[in-house]
């Protein structure tokens, strides 16, 4: 919202009128917020192992094509062809 529209005479008053209504009210406290179940909390943590294990197989397989895998194997994969075309197209 932009501060124009805010300060803009006819709404500013409706504004201060609403803080000045939501002061007189107690603020929430926190025990009117549900806590997780233990069920959940244990579904989050599965997750969240099985996400980590994921992240570190990556992270082992991104390191051993970095340094102990064949050099340039990924442009093996490739045809010559087909980085050639990919050649021409960026040079263009």
């Amino acid at each position: 919202m932009s501060t124009w529209l805010v300060y803009t005479e006819g709404v500013r008053e409706h504004i201060q009128a609403a803080i000045d209504r939501q002061s007189h009210q107690p603020a929430k406290t926190r025990s009117h917020v549900r806590q997780p179940s233990p069920a959940s909390l244990k579904t989050d943590l599965a997750l969240a192992r099985d996400e980590i294990t994921s992240l570190r197989e990556e992270r082992d397989r991104l390191r051993d094509d970095e340094s102990g895998g064949q050099p340039g194997h990924q442009l093996g994969q490739v045809s010559n062809r087909q980085l050639t075309d990919r050649v021409t197209l960026l040079t263009e």
